[in-house]
Parts: C-alpha cells; structure tokens; sequence
C-alpha cells in the first residue's frame, strides 16, 4: 500500500477548507482544477509524516505487518472503515486472539470468526477442558466433597482414625443392611432393644470389621464396644452352619463373658445362630472334643479356661474353623503380667489356624503395651480412638 491509498483511506470524508486555511494552502501550492476540486496529485506530495523526501512512502513496522496479516487470517477481511484511532486497538485485540490459537493449535469457531474478544478463548479453554476430563474431574471433585463430608462426621464425634484405605463411618443401622447386607432379623432385635442410632465407636468400627480389617479399638467404658463387634461377627457368619465355631470372643472375667454371651443371644434371636460359653472346662471337654457334632458358631470364654481345654491330649476344643477372633477389654488383659497373658494369646493364636482369620482387639483404654502388640502381631492395623487418648 503506497502513500496515496493509505491517506485516502485515512481522510475518507475529510475536506480541506481553503478560505479557512488558505495560507497553508498556498504554502503547499494546493490548487484548484478546472472541475473545482482539490488536486489530488499536489495532495499526493504533501510530507504529512515529516519525511526527508516528500515522495517518501511510509512502510509498517514488522510487528504490524504480522498484527496485520493475524487478523486477516483469524478474523477475514474488515468490512468497514477504521478511523486512525481504532487501528492499533483492533491490532492488539487480533494480536491476542492469533496468539491464543497458536496456543490452542485448533481454529476459531464461526461464532469467534465473528467477534474476537477476550471471553472467547477462555470459553473455549473451559470447553477443552470438559471435554478432555470431565468424568475425571467431576470423580475427583466428588471424592474431596466426600472426603470433607466424612471428615466434619468424624470431627463431631471425636473419632480419631489411623491406618490405610479406612472405609466411612455408618451414621444408622439401616446403612448396615443396604451396604453390608445385615440380617433383617438383626436390625429387628436391635430397634426392639430401643437401639437406634450407633455410638461413635460403632460407627467406625463395624465398617472396619465389616470389611475385614484388623483393628484395634479405643473407647470408654459404657461407650458399646460390645455391639461394636457383634454385629459384624453376626454379619459375616451370615447364616448357621456345622463347621464348628467360626467366631472367638475373649473376655478377661466370667462376669464379662456372661455379658458378652447375653448380647449376643439377644442379638441372634430368631436367626439361629448357636452361642456357646465355656462354664466348666471339664464338661467343655467332651462337649467340644473331637467326637462332638459341630454344631455350633461363636464362643465366648475366658482365657484360662480355653488354655485348659487346649493343653490336653488330644485338645478338647478345635479352634481350626475359626474366622474372626476378638480380645474384649484387652487392656485388663495386659495388666495381669508382662508375660503371662502374652503366652496365652501366642497359643491361642496357633490354634486358630484358618488362613482366613482375622483379629480384633477392643479396650477402654489406648495402653502403650497393647499398642505396641498389636502393632508387632496384627496385619495392616487399624487404629481407632474415640476422644482424648
């Protein structure tokens, strides 16, 4: 584009007043033809840039020539006229729009090609973006949602977790029977005992068992730790079946153990599930020995009494089918001797010989021992703390 179209396209519509500026005309020797109008030819020499050489075109810098040619490929030819002031602003807007595409790699849309604005690019960014990850991103945004819902839960009820991959806590008992498929007899006997809503360690420790977890578990006393594990135990046995006892309770006293076994007649009422605790060890022996019948599911015992029948020869009780052995108020447990209850366990622990079992250990309160036990001896440990520790 030489001089002469760029200021005709520059002073479209403009008109030099002669008897206004007369002497500026004459300075230029501007003249008037024959028609009447202005020479274009002497307007053609006028050095409006200031110039050596009148004559002298003006050429673009490079960086507009490119500003220039990004716009006429992004947004086509323009199809009006610009005034001197709105063509360095159109430059810049087509400037960013091209570097916006060579980002993007991908053309503007008809609805860009339209209006180059700022908007337009983001839009577009949002919409690569869904379309790249969106099930991605929403999964991850729902599973952090999820993560601080069950957060808050356990904050309000002072629930203190430690371990890998710990499932949500339950908030009702009816959750137990949509997810963990409890017996609907169950959750019968438990609202006829005026049980509606589960207590903290409830709430955090039946997930766990439920899910087969090692756990060991702190809570005060009073707080249904024995609930706690007896719902899961009636759970996984799911039925009654002559394998011999599938699942161990370990009481520290007989006052205990009595308590431990009422609750779980109660619980099992009208399920079917046989409930067995050691009284006397010598009628134990040939109730449970080899030549019995099988009969049965959970025992609940003290852990003399068990050791007695395990000593003889041959063992009056086979703990091989066992699945689930829990250590109620282990605490106590460990208070009676450094060494003595630790042997006793070690030998309970061999007689359950089933590679399925696994191991729960309930006390009222966090001892440096039991930790430390359970620690050594337990498969990827779950530790739960209701309150202060």
């Amino acid at each position: 584009m030489d001089t002469f179209e760029l200021f005709r396209k520059l002073g479209a519509g403009a008109k030099f007043d002669l008897k206004r500026f007369g002497q500026d005309a004459a300075r230029f020797k501007v003249a008037r033809s024959q028609g009447g109008e202005t020479s274009l030819d002497s307007l053609s020499a006028i050095n409006y840039f200031g110039a050596a050489n009148g004559a002298q075109s003006w050429t673009p810098r490079a960086d507009e020539e490119g500003i220039k040619s990004g716009a006429s490929e992004v947004g086509g030819k323009r199809k009006r006229k610009e005034r001197p002031g709105e063509v360095r602003h159109k430059s810049k807007k087509a400037e960013s729009s091209w570097m916006e595409e060579d980002a993007s790699g991908e053309p503007l849309t008809e609805t860009q090609r339209g209006g180059i604005t700022w908007t337009s690019s983001l839009d577009r960014k949002i919409q690569n973006v869904q379309k790249d990850g969106t099930e991605k991103f929403s999964l991850k945004r729902l599973k952090h949602l999820h993560q601080e819902k069950v957060n808050r839960i356990r904050a309000q009820h002072r629930i203190n977790v430690h371990g890998c991959d710990v499932p949500d806590p339950v908030c009702s008992f009816e959750e137990l029977q949509s997810e963990y498929h409890l017996n609907p007899r169950v959750l019968q006997n438990l609202k006829d005992a005026g049980l509606n809503t589960p207590t903290p360690i409830q709430m955090q420790a039946i997930p766990l068992m439920m899910h087969a977890r090692e756990l060991l578990a702190c809570a005060p006393t009073g707080s249904g730790k024995t609930l706690a594990f007896s719902l899961p135990l009636l759970a996984h046995l799911q039925q009654p079946a002559n394998l011999g006892f599938r699942a161990l309770v370990i009481s520290p006293t007989r006052e205990l153990a009595s308590q431990t076994y009422r609750e779980l007649l109660r619980l099992s009422d009208g399920v079917g599930f046989r409930v067995h605790i050691i009284d006397k060890a010598s009628l134990a022996a040939k109730k449970y020995g080899p030549q019995s019948n099988k009969k049965y599911d959970i025992l609940v015992s003290t852990p003399n009494r068990l050791i007695y029948l395990l000593n003889q020869d041959p063992p009056g009780i086979n703990l091989s089918s066992v699945e689930w052995l829990v250590v109620d108020e282990s605490d106590k447990l460990f208070e009676d001797g450094k060494t003595g209850f630790r042997e006793q366990l070690a030998t309970i622990f061999l007689a359950c010989s089933n590679a399925k079992v696994r191991r729960a250990f309930f006390s009222a309160t966090c001892t440096p021992e039991v930790e430390k036990w359970c620690r050594l001896n337990l498969d990827n440990l779950v530790s739960v703390n209701i309150g202060h520790r």
